[in-house]
């Protein structure tokens, strides 16, 4: 009975889904390439890349512990859209798993989003070697 209670507070809250989707969800106003890059460029600077594909946009990546976590393991991709903006997502998985950790690492995943934003206002040299 209980878990059937649950269940239909879950189907009646559509806002506890769509809360998690706005936090892990986050257009940007410039081009999917350019928004990989400032990704790539921000979370190096903060946590440890794991992996980086920049052919499909996508970096893994480790945020280390915090108050509430032991850390969590983070997939971020940067996808295109028609009118030529970009959407990032994520997906965190719990380093400790949920018996250790009771944290989203919401705070952590906003606030890379915030560096990238501030990265997309900044002017990067071009990486091309001058011949």
């Amino acid at each position: 009975m209980k878990n059937l209670i649950s269940l239909v507070v879950l189907i009646s809250c559509p806002s506890v889904f769509l809360s998690a989707q706005q936090w892990t969800t986050r257009r940007f106003d410039a081009p999917p390439d350019q928004v990989y890059k400032a990704a790539v460029r921000v979370i190096a600077l903060h946590h440890d890349i794991m992996s980086k594909e920049p052919e499909i946009r996508n970096v893994r990546f480790h945020i280390g512990t915090t108050a509430l976590s032991w850390g969590y393991n983070v997939g971020l991709s940067v996808e295109p859209r028609s009118d030529g903006t970009s959407v990032a997502k994520v997906a965190i998985e719990k380093s400790g798993g949920p018996v250790f950790s009771r944290g989203s690492g919401k705070k952590e995943i906003l606030k890379i989003f915030r560096w990238m934003e501030e990265d997309l206002t900044q002017k990067h040299p071009e990486t091309t070697p001058k011949n």
